[in-house]
């Protein structure tokens, strides 16, 4: 699992602002009413306007809606507010406190026209005003910076890098207040570093640090610039000092943001003890809500990476119930869905794929994901008709790539259960509807699949002929190597040993371009065909030209299970017992290695073999 830590340390930055923001709205609440109040006293002759203690009834209800963080309400409310005393104070704080409504409630190009159109008029009025000796003037340039910031931020949210840059570098230029230089310092430093602009990155962290004055910035400077070093050579010295940062007192709000970047890094170190720690610690300080989703996913990966699965499940489960609106939450329960499947608890499995398809599906792609689940627990409960049932229900919801995926899900189930005559059906079906469609590599897929299952069912007489009409029609194709070997397998079982072999000597086994998988399988079968003739010196030579010239671990294993069986036959025990124990160190997958150990046990145990009998010729010695 990875994470957009930079974006993370802009979205905290720019919260911290506008909730900041939110503490300057209350102590302001007299002064602006009066302003206001004065101004509609002089408005209007015509409509009766609201009186103050209307106004201020109206502004304690916005004020109220906006701390419940009811977005849509409270941005009625200071529209309201704006519109009836316009050129006021009030009007003022109204529009920008609108404007940041809006873009909570995901609005952000009606709040950008909002606040732009409002800087451009108040902008015109601060020019030509005295403002150091006006206090409302005063109030409203010190608005007119936080609009700015939120201009920038929301601009580069829209994309429009050119503006959110050009906004933050008018606040850092422009005589403002050092908190809002402070501020848009960081963000553009934070911009730069999100576009890959390092050097630029670290020189705007590098002016907040220099800057006496923006001491209130330096924690967020030093982790921005710590952050930056993570991934070069100064690595270690950066780790230490985000530590210093984590574990300074008191705690700061570059803690936890500090915390964070060192999981993050741990993580992608795969330090997952160091990892879980960190994200445990932004867990237990609970100060960056946006982070904190993050931190409990996190902590549930480097859990379950450290096999510590029952807390690793406990941990994700508290995710889910503590975000059920996070964006992420749907993903997490299908993930949380699979550790309760691999745990065997079926159960609880089921029990949230019910609450999955309670809360509904928005398009047929979600109720396709559910329905995979479905199947999946349904072969892991061992109900074989509901994984079939789900899968072609979501098979008639898909279109495309997902549904030759999710027929080969459902071959794969249909074999798993041992209904390979309905498979063979089913194929017969799919390859028809892929031809039709167009599909010609997908029908050519589930061709080779048809005749590979034909052959493990030893149904040679309907194979052979598919064999022969599908290599007159693809003479070049690329797979062709593959319905060679399914051929050479046809000729063996058929009893055809000399044709076999002359399949398996064809050009293609030669080529570059043929894969290390299809050249191990040919000279496997080649040895077989020596072995079912009893030519045990040829076989092992076949067999030992798999371990020497190939690299598939699954062939290369069973090579030399088949050359140990060779020796075996012949007698030489000793020279079975070795290449069985030489097998085992290439690590084999896990079918053949079993098939190698229950070999070399009884050649130790027996030193004969049942395998023996009468001999034709001896191997020469390992």
């Amino acid at each position: 699992m990875r994470f957009d830590s930079i974006r993370f340390s802009q979205l905290c930055v720019s919260g911290a602002v506008w909730h900041r923001l939110g503490a300057v709205f209350i102590p302001v609440l007299v002064f602006v009413i009066a302003i206001s109040a004065e101004l509609c006293g002089q408005e209007n002759s015509t409509n009766t306007p609201p009186t103050r203690e209307e106004l201020q009834s109206r502004y304690e209800k916005a004020s109220k809606l906006y701390a419940e963080r009811k977005w849509h309400d409270a941005a009625e409310e200071f529209r309201w507010l704006s519109s009836q005393s316009p050129g006021s104070l009030l009007a003022s704080y109204s529009v920008v406190y609108e404007a940041e409504c809006l873009a909570e409630d995901g609005e952000n190009e009606r709040a950008l026209t909002l606040l732009s159109n409002w800087l451009q008029g108040v902008s015109e009025r601060l020019a030509s005003a005295d403002v150091a000796n006006d206090a409302t003037l005063s109030a409203e340039q010190q608005l007119a910076e936080r609009a700015r910031l939120r201009v920038a931020d929301l601009a580069h949210r829209q994309g429009n890098a050119e503006l959110s840059t050009a906004t933050y570098q008018v606040l850092i230029q422009a005589n403002n207040s050092a908190d809002t230089r402070g501020r848009a310092l960081l963000a553009l430093a934070r911009f730069y570093q999100s576009q890959g602009g390092a050097a630029k990155a670290a020189d705007h962290f590098g002016q907040v640090l220099a800057s006496p004055d923006l001491a209130a910035f330096h924690d967020a400077a030093k982790l921005g610039a710590y952050t930056l070093q993570l991934g070069g050579e100064n690595a270690e010295a950066a780790i230490k000092g985000l530590q210093d940062i984590v574990d300074a007192t008191p705690v700061t709000a570059s803690t936890s943001a500090a915390a964070f970047q060192l999981a993050q890094y741990f993580y992608a170190k795969a330090q997952y003890d160091s990892a879980q720690t960190m994200y445990d610690k932004v867990i237990a300080l609970g100060s960056e809500h946006t982070a904190l989703p993050y931190a409990y996913l996190g902590s549930a990966n480097a859990l379950y990476q450290l096999s510590k699965k029952d807390e690793a499940r406990a941990r994700l489960q508290e995710y889910l119930e503590k975000y059920p609106t996070d964006s992420n939450w749907t993903k997490q329960a299908y993930q949380f869905i699979r550790w309760q499947l691999a745990a065997g608890q079926i159960d609880i499995a089921q029990q949230w794929l019910d609450r999955l398809h309670d809360i509904g599906f928005a398009t047929n792609e979600e109720e396709i994901e559910w329905l995979r689940t479905k199947s999946f627990c349904g072969r892991i409960a061992k109900q074989p008709q509901v994984a079939t049932d789900a899968l072609r229900s979501a098979i008639l919801l898909a279109e495309g790539n997902t549904a030759f995926e999710l027929r080969k899900e459902l071959l794969a189930v249909m074999l798993e259960n041992g209904d390979a005559a309905g498979a063979d059906s089913e194929l017969v079906v799919w390859i028809e509807q892929c031809r039709t469609a167009g599909a010609g590599d997908q029908a050519v897929f589930f061709e080779i699949k048809r005749m590979e299952y034909l052959a493990q069912r030893r149904e040679w007489g309907t194979l052979a002929p598919l064999v022969e009409s599908w290599l007159a029609q693809n003479a070049t194709h690329p797979q062709r190597p593959d319905v060679l070997l399914v051929r050479a397998q046809c000729e063996i079982g058929t009893v055809r040993i000399d044709d076999a072999r002359v399949t398996l000597n064809d050009e293609v086994f030669k080529s570059d371009a043929t894969l290390d998988r299809q050249k191990a399988q040919a000279m496997w079968l080649t040895g077989e065909t020596y072995f079912l003739q009893k030519d045990y010196v040829a076989a092992v030579a076949a067999y030992s030209a798999v371990v020497q010239k190939c690299q598939d671990a699954k062939w290369r294993g069973l090579a030399m299970l088949q050359a140990g069986k060779c020796y075996e036959i012949v007698g030489q025990s000793q020279d079975a017992i070795q290449l069985y124990e030489e097998a085992l160190k290439l690590s084999p997958v896990e079918s053949v290695k079993k098939q190698i150990e229950v070999r070399l046990n009884e050649a130790k145990q027996t030193r004969t073999s049942s395998l023996t009998p009468a001999s034709r010729n001896t191997i020469p010695s390992r």
